[in-house]
């Protein structure tokens, strides 16, 4: 064979290699899925007979858009019905919460996660977003929040 040939076929088996490559770790693999991942919780008020709806969702080729949205109302998978006048939206994969009383439920979140309050709020229940102001104490959260009497929801 003559170095000419030799150097195509090297080039084309190098490629066929990489274009398998990309197939079986990318565009195969179950992780890349366009697909939400959604992780729903309810949290009961039964002095009040009321709930509140978490459902945190994760979506996107990396993954890379999070959502979980607080609402007295039952909430969709689809994410198309909620109304966003009326639900508590925090733009993060998890947030920690606690019951505290009959009728109060704070939720902590990172400072730049936390969206701006619902206009039309119509509940018993007291909503109380606490900012976590930086990155520590986001950090500090997340490993001790057991430690701090919080629940965690999390779309993962």
């Amino acid at each position: 064979m003559n170095k000419e040939l030799k150097i195509t076929l090297l080039v084309i088996l190098g490629l066929i290699i990489c274009l398998g490559s990309i197939y079986f770790f990318v565009l195969n693999s179950s992780h890349t899925s366009m697909d939400s991942v959604i992780k729903n919780q309810i949290i009961e008020f039964d002095e009040l007979n009321e709930k509140a709806y978490f459902s945190a969702r994760v979506w996107g080729i990396t993954g890379n858009h999070e959502e979980i949205i607080l609402s007295t109302s039952p909430i969709s998978n689809d994410h198309k019905a909620y109304l966003k006048d009326e639900c508590f939206i925090f733009y993060t994969s998890e947030v920690y919460y606690k019951k505290k009383g009959l009728d109060t439920l704070l939720i902590y979140a990172g400072s730049s996660s936390i969206a701006d309050h619902p206009k039309n709020q119509s509940t018993q229940i007291k909503i109380i977003p606490v900012a976590l102001k930086n990155y520590n104490e986001v950090k500090d959260y997340k490993k001790n929040y057991k430690e701090y009497g919080l629940s965690k929801i999390s779309a993962y």
